[in-house]
């Protein structure tokens, strides 16, 4: 959990500062932006209790809570391999159901994405009403 929230505040940041420069050249009320996040959505492999080794799951291994914990200093490292529990992948591809090992819902199979032009009413309205998969 705490590597995911790493990875997306540091998304956000860079983010920032791609507005930042366009604002800086004040270039940003005629600039469209379209930032795509390049992973399609979560997995389960972490099982129900999560896991510091993804590898673990596809052996059919469950790595009891205690044993994690050794892990949790190096937890989103080299050291390990690991995956959230499949409770949080689920929650994190809302609005849809399910995740990758179960698609039929669409969880796990979109890109989340977001657009930014205000002078381009057009390509505001296309920006809220299309969808990427």
């Amino acid at each position: 959990m705490e590597v995911f929230a790493a990875y997306a505040a540091y998304s956000d940041h860079e983010i920032g500062r791609v507005i930042q420069h366009f604002q800086d050249l004040g270039k940003l009320d005629n600039t469209l932006i379209i930032y795509i996040n390049g992973d399609n959505g979560t997995s389960a492999e972490g099982g129900p209790i999560g896991t510091p080794n993804e590898v673990a799951f596809f052996n059919g291994v469950s790595v009891p809570v205690d044993v994690q914990m050794k892990f949790y200093d190096v937890w989103g490292t080299e050291q390990t391999y690991n995956h959230m529990s499949a409770g949080w992948s689920w929650a994190f591809d809302t609005p849809f159901d399910w995740f990758k090992q179960n698609a039929s819902k669409l969880g796990g199979t979109t890109r989340t994405w977001s657009c930014r032009g205000r002078r381009a009413s057009r390509t505001r309205a296309a920006c809220a009403s299309s969808s990427s998969t």
